[in-house]
């Protein structure tokens, strides 16, 4: 059963079985929405964003090096070949992190490892494993490499000013790494509702209990409960009888510290499921009942 606070919408009273989709619709678009939180990054995956993320900075930064290697000028090394490889001197070196004074010009080339910035001068790298260095002062090339070759451009991966996440969409670790690299260290989520099932029944007791001939586990609950932990939402559970004033206080109990109430049982229409009875004196409006 679903129902909500008299602020809600209503549907046709002469309507007494929604499809499920219909039964969707009508749930998600009198849902409320939770307040908002500020959470790090790696604490919110998972999440839902509550506004849209921009990169505060470009990634990277600046040109660099997808792979170690030599970083050239491309126009040297466009016929290199296993067979004719290209002799050029090597002039320093540069890992990631640093930076070299140096210019790449013709002849020229400056070793580098990956993520390294791209030298002055170079527009292309040629992995190390198409090179052969004779010396600390010259390497061979035995592989062409056209300009752009193994060179992440700045902002390559995400410009400053950007959209990462758009507001509404889930956090993937993916996003939230490349926030990371765009200068963001907290991000703002909407909060996960807080939760309680209450299974109804004298039929019923939880599971762990003595079970006396004619009962059984309240092994909807424990159902229930899993598919929220899965979408990664906790919630409180317990049992009732079929009284009308047991049910009533276990509802105004949970009113104050929940967004949601789920009820498993005594919500069909018979004289014994004594929800209805229950929302009715509790102010709560039905928005549909029964689901074909």
């Amino acid at each position: 059963m679903s129902a909500t606070k008299n602020n809600f919408n209503e549907i046709d009273e002469g309507t007494d079985y929604v499809g499920y989709l219909e039964a969707f619709q009508l749930i998600t678009s009198n849902v409320k929405t939770v307040g908002v939180e500020e959470l790090p990054l790696a604490l919110s995956v998972g999440r839902i964003a509550a506004a849209d993320i921009v990169a505060r900075v470009s990634y990277p930064s600046s040109d660099v090096t997808l792979k170690d290697g030599y970083a050239v000028v491309s126009a040297d090394v466009e016929k290199a070949t296993p067979r004719r490889p290209v002799r050029l001197r090597i002039i320093g070196s540069v890992y990631a992190g640093g930076r070299h004074e140096g210019r790449v010009n013709p002849g020229s080339t400056i070793k580098v490892c990956s993520g390294a910035p791209i030298p002055p001068g170079a527009d292309a790298v040629v992995s190390e494993e198409l090179c052969e260095e004779i010396s600390p002062a010259e390497v061979l090339v035995k592989a062409d490499a056209a300009k752009g070759r193994n060179v992440l451009v700045a902002g390559g991966e995400v410009k400053a000013g950007e959209t990462i996440v758009k507001k509404g969409e889930r956090l993937l670790p993916g996003f939230l790494g490349l926030a990371a690299a765009a200068g963001i260290n907290n991000v703002s989520v909407y909060r996960r509702p807080r939760i309680a099932i209450i299974g109804v029944g004298d039929e019923v007791v939880a599971p762990g209990s003595n079970l006396n001939p004619g009962q059984l586990y309240a092994s909807n609950l424990v159902t229930m409960e899993a598919w929220l932990a899965s979408f990664g939402i906790s919630c409180l559970a317990s049992v009732v009888q079929d009284n009308e004033t047991a049910i009533k206080s276990e509802m105004s109990k949970y009113l104050r510290d929940v967004d949601v109430i789920l009820t498993s049982g005594g919500a069909w229409g018979s004289e014994r499921d004594l929800v209805i009875g229950v929302l009715d004196k509790l102010g709560w409006r039905e928005i549909f009942h029964h689901v074909r």
